[in-house]
């Protein structure tokens, strides 16, 4: 996953050094805009957890992940690259 601050230099390197075409500078801001999961694939359970929805079933028939909050902000925010990380 790229971070977003590494996204913003390529993305300003690209759009000022008229690397890409216009279509192509779209398809560049639609993909650092994106988010690392669909909104609708995690919901806040009546318990207080967070039900998160897979992609695709485990071999075991799993759909869903149940976490504590804590727990499911862990594991999305330990995806995010250290500063500084090179990427590309």
């Amino acid at each position: 996953m790229v971070s977003s601050r590494v996204a913003e230099r390529v993305a300003a390197y690209v759009i000022r050094e008229g690397v890409i075409d216009a279509e192509g500078r779209e398809r560049l801001a639609r993909y650092v805009s994106r988010p690392p999961f669909a909104e609708r694939q995690a919901r806040l359970c009546r318990d207080g957890r967070v039900a998160f929805r897979l992609g695709h079933p485990k071999p075991t028939g799993k759909t869903h992940l149940f976490l504590d909050p804590l727990t499911f902000l862990r594991r999305v925010t330990s995806q995010i690259p250290p500063l500084g990380m090179n990427l590309v």
